[in-house]
C-alpha cells in the first residue's frame, strides 16, 4: 500500500479498508485476514502514525453488519488549528496585518508577508 500524503486523507485510507474488508468478506474462503492485517499495519506505520494510533484504526468495525454503518463527525470546535499563530508569534511583528497587502503588485512565485491567519 503506497499512499502520497500530500493527496490522500485519513478517510480516503478509511474508505480503501472498507472496500478491501468487503473484498475480503466476499473471498473469506481463502483466509487472506491475516496478511491483510500486516499490510494494512505496514502501509500504516509506512504513513508515520505511531503504534497507539493504528491499534486504534485497526480496531474500526467497517462492516455493514452492525446496527449502523453511519459515523458523525463532530465540526462544533474550530476546524483550523493554527500550529504558527502568526498574528501572535514576535517574529514576525514587522510584517503588515493589513488585507490591502493582497492587492500590491508582486513577483510571480513570490509569498505575501502578512501578519494575518488566513
Amino acid at each position: 500500500m503506497f499512499y502520497d500524503i500530500d493527496v490522500v486523507d485519513i478517510y480516503g485510507i478509511l474508505d480503501v479498508l472498507r472496500q478491501e474488508l468487503r473484498t475480503m468478506e466476499g473471498n473469506s474462503f481463502f483466509n487472506f485476514h491475516h496478511n491483510f492485517s500486516n499490510t494494512v499495519f505496514k502501509g500504516l506505520h509506512s504513513l508515520g502514525l505511531s503504534n497507539k494510533i493504528m491499534k486504534s484504526l485497526l480496531h474500526l468495525d467497517f462492516s455493514e453488519s452492525g446496527s449502523s454503518s453511519d459515523f458523525a463527525i463532530d465540526i462544533r470546535d474550530s476546524s483550523i488549528n493554527w500550529l504558527n499563530d502568526i498574528e501572535k508569534d514576535s517574529k514576525y511583528r514587522y510584517w503588515s496585518s493589513s488585507l490591502m497587502e493582497l492587492l500590491r503588485p508582486t513577483f510571480p512565485g513570490m509569498i505575501r508577508q502578512i501578519r494575518r491567519n488566513l
